[in-house]
């Protein structure tokens, strides 16, 4: 099965935007411990390059000047001759026109060497990454099942800015999930300002029916949870500020 069986991600009335976005898969295979995608999505589909190509090369003949490649989880996506990612943004990036593609968010275990250099060497490709973190805290992030450490991102991030020194990064964090203590809140806003993204989203945890984070024991109060919030959303200010 791929994503053409579902009927979706096809763009179909521009009515005057110049910029679109190609659902590029569905589904995810990742186990986050508090997010439901994969219990109602089921594991990732992908649309096949060639409608994508095919879908990306009208868009761009009827004026589209900013292309979003999207999905669940985009570095997922597998081509039916077992293609990766970098070599369909390479296609995209490399048809005829005046235009930009960007991705619209990337797991930070998807962004290989081959992912760095697309971007960096077409200047066809938007020069902003947007990487999840969730936290800055280990034992959050393997509470969440994550696959990566908090020093994995900041070297990830380090890497990135290496290869291509004007790129916007900006990221997701998770303020209040089961079990975060004091510490880890000051580890989390302490990387962050490490990393210093453009753009900081901040999400307040909730339980999600059939979840494992939904039973975890150890919840951070209400009150705690929209105090965390407040915290990072005027550290994004100051990160926003600072990129301009």
């Amino acid at each position: 099965m791929n994503i053409e069986d579902t009927n979706q991600g096809i763009v179909t009335d521009l009515n005057g935007h110049t910029r679109a976005f190609i659902k590029i898969q569905d589904g995810c295979n990742n186990a986050c411990s508090y997010c439901k995608v994969r219990l109602v999505r089921g594991a990732s589909i992908a649309r096949p390059k060639n409608k994508i190509i095919e879908e990306a090369t009208g868009l761009l003949n009827r004026g589209i000047k900013e292309i979003v490649v999207t999905g669940i989880c985009v570095g997922l996506w597998k081509g039916e001759q077992n293609e990766t990612l970098p070599a369909l943004l390479k296609e995209l990036c490399s048809l005829d026109g005046d235009y930009r593609i960007r991705v619209s968010s990337i797991e930070p275990h998807h962004v290989t060497k081959n992912f760095i250099k697309i971007i960096s060497d077409f200047d066809s490709s938007a020069k902003h990454l947007h990487i999840p973190l969730q936290s800055g805290s280990n034992k959050i992030l393997k509470a969440i099942n994550r696959i990566y450490s908090a020093e994995d991102y900041k070297q990830l991030i380090a890497n990135i800015r290496k290869n291509i020194p004007l790129i916007g990064i900006s990221t997701d964090i998770i303020a209040g999930f089961p079990g975060e203590k004091d510490e880890d809140f000051k580890t989390t806003k302490k990387i962050l300002t490490e990393i210093c993204p453009a753009r900081l989203h901040v999400f307040s945890f909730s339980p999600r029916e059939g979840t494992p984070a939904a039973t975890m024991k150890n919840r951070v109060p209400g009150n705690i949870i929209k105090q965390r919030v407040t915290e990072l959303i005027t550290l994004g200010k100051i990160f926003k500020k600072n990129s301009l």
